[in-house]
């Protein structure tokens, strides 16, 4: 069976997070929920740079579902609302959902 993800590019993220408003947006996501969050990492001086702008390096960081195989979020899942279907998406039912977060 076919394991699905998203690749990101980081080297081309700008951190704009259009990804997490189109993973809301499609999915319904209730407001102050996030089933993308984008972490912003950095920023870290460069070494024998100045310490501040343009010698500091910082990245975006999507943190997304990975469709895993034997996923945590649906072992954890106290309502049952996440689980596995059967083309192995991780999906999350809506109506069962309590917003508990330990996924």
């Amino acid at each position: 069976m076919a394991n699905y993800a998203i690749v990101t590019d980081l080297n081309r993220c700008t951190g704009c997070l259009a990804c997490t408003v189109a993973c809301k947006a499609i999915n319904g996501v209730d407001v102050g929920s996030f089933w993308i969050k984008t972490l912003r990492v950095g920023p870290h001086p460069i070494e024998g740079g100045s310490g501040t702008f343009p010698d500091v390096e910082m990245y975006f960081l999507p943190v997304q579902c990975q469709h895993c195989e034997n996923p945590e979020c649906v072992k954890v899942c106290p309502t049952e609302a996440s689980h596995v279907r059967e083309d192995g998406t991780v999906q999350i039912d809506k109506s069962k959902c309590i917003g508990c977060q330990f996924c």
